[in-house]
């Protein structure tokens, strides 16, 4: 029998197993908590695996349509650059056909030049001959294989770029003597080239004039021989044909002395035609001695101009002078340059209608004279090494020659271009009225008295607008 009051030892083990059943449960339920955590993590964590997937599926989608696009772009582009290519072959191939223009004219160019009957040289910026035709070394006397030597060049080639350095001007034209190898007279053109071809570099074209100026002086020793021997016997003629118009040699009836006036007036035009002849010899041969004197131009030009005003009186012309204050005076020649005065001023009142008007200034002027003409040449400092540079900025506007001009304008019929050009051309007259006489001379004796005081003479005129002569002489 079971004592009251102590458990049955059955009972209390089940109790032990079933409190270790519910130990166990409560461990299974806290492992079946975790597990549902664990769950619930795992399925978040699919969550953001599938939603990862489907951006990354919407990402992929994206790239291929970009791939797709690119594919359609870069297939235009391979189109493009398709097109680019045949287009870029052909602008090549008209290159190439252009190049091979160029050349076949380059080729041709140099054919010309080689066969020119003038020289030609092209002098680089460096001041050395970067070609010469074969006519130019003939010229110069170094024909076939003979070389020029490195001095003779260098010195030649210095006084061409002194030349067209100093005259201040795009193209100069003169006249050169050279000595050797060969006695010549050369007439040389300059001419800069453009800064984008050569910086400073130029060409010189060459033409032998040697036997035209031994011709020219033939030609002018003949006309003053003949000139001479014409005029020897012309001054006793007019003296006696004086003395019989005078009735010296006895009574003349009027008839005869009609006819003995006009044979006296034709004597006298023929001796100043051969006073001009030998006057034009003179001064071409440089025989011409000039009696240099200091000169007042702006009296001078007023005693000349009013010494012949009454021809001007006697056609009723308006004949005025404008003389600028305080010219400085100028070392000339005086009895030439009033006969320069004399003949410009006559020729405008002879061309000038009845009632017209002669106007004669005296002005300074910058800059116009025989070496200082035109446009200036390149000043900026590239090119022609240092002594170039040095010489260009020594050329200040202090030590350029300052001139004085005279102008002679009038209110004739004028000219064309044409006539200006070849004005002061030997026997050339001027177009104008039946009265007007003269011997062709004037013109080009003033030019060249002009020319050998160092000045320079030229007209400007239009149809219609009357003329004005002008000419320069330097105050230093």
């Amino acid at each position: 029998m079971r004592s009251e009051g102590k458990p049955d030892k059955k009972i209390i083990k089940e109790i032990d197993i079933l409190k270790r059943q519910i130990r166990e449960l409560h461990g299974l339920k806290s492992e079946l908590e975790k597990s549902k955590q664990g769950l619930k993590r795992y399925e978040e964590k699919t969550d953001d695996l599938n939603t990862g997937f489907r951006e990354l599926s919407n990402l992929l989608q994206e790239k291929d349509q970009r791939l797709l696009d690119n594919k359609d772009k870069l297939s235009e582009v391979n189109k493009e650059l398709l097109e680019s290519r045949d287009e870029l072959e052909a602008t090549l191939n008209q290159l190439e056909a252009q190049r091979q223009l160029l050349l076949f004219e380059k080729n041709r160019l140099q054919t010309v030049i080689q066969h020119m009957g003038e020289g030609v040289l092209v002098i680089d910026s460096e001041k050395n001959i970067e070609s010469m035709n074969e006519r130019a070394k003939e010229i110069l006397g170094f024909e076939g294989e003979r070389d020029m030597p490195i001095g003779y060049k260098m010195s030649f080639i210095l006084k061409l770029w002194k030349e067209l350095h100093e005259s201040r001007k795009d193209i100069v034209k003169k006249e050169l003597h050279i000595h050797t190898p060969r006695e010549a007279v050369l007439m040389i053109t300059l001419a800069c080239l453009p800064k984008k071809e050569c910086s400073e570099g130029f060409v010189v074209v060459i033409r032998d004039i040697t036997f035209e100026k031994r011709v020219e002086k033939m030609k002018s020793d003949f006309v003053a021989n003949v000139s001479h021997e014409i005029r020897s016997p012309m001054a006793p003629m007019k003296e006696t044909l004086s003395l019989v118009l005078d009735g010296t040699a006895g009574p003349i009836t009027e008839k005869q002395k009609e006819v003995l006036t006009i044979l006296n007036d034709n004597l006298e035009r023929l001796l100043r035609l051969v006073n001009d002849l030998l006057d034009l010899s003179r001064i071409e041969a440089g025989k011409i001695e000039l009696r240099r004197e200091r000169v007042d131009m702006a009296s001078l030009v007023k005693c000349t101009v009013e010494s012949i005003n009454v021809y001007a009186n006697r056609k009723k012309i308006d004949m005025s002078i404008e003389a600028g204050q305080g010219l400085p005076k100028v070392s000339c020649d005086k009895d030439r340059i009033t006969q320069v005065i004399i003949n410009l001023v006559m020729n405008a009142v002879k061309f000038t209608p009845e009632g017209g008007k002669v106007s004669v200034q005296c002005t300074m002027d910058e800059g116009r004279g025989m070496e200082d003409e035109g446009r200036g040449m390149r000043d900026e400092g590239r090119g022609m090494k240092d002594e170039g540079r040095g010489m260009r900025d020594e050329r200040s506007s202090k030590d350029r020659t300052s001139f004085i001009r005279i102008n002679v304008a009038d209110t004739g019929p004028g000219m064309t271009k044409e006539d200006t050009e070849a004005l002061f051309e030997r026997f050339k007259r001027l177009t104008g009225p039946a009265t007007v006489k003269g011997t062709g001379l004037g013109l080009s004796i003033a030019k060249a008295i002009i020319e050998i005081h160092k000045g320079k003479i030229w007209v400007e005129s239009e149809p219609g607008k009357g003329s004005v002569f002008c000419f320069t002489l330097p105050v230093k």
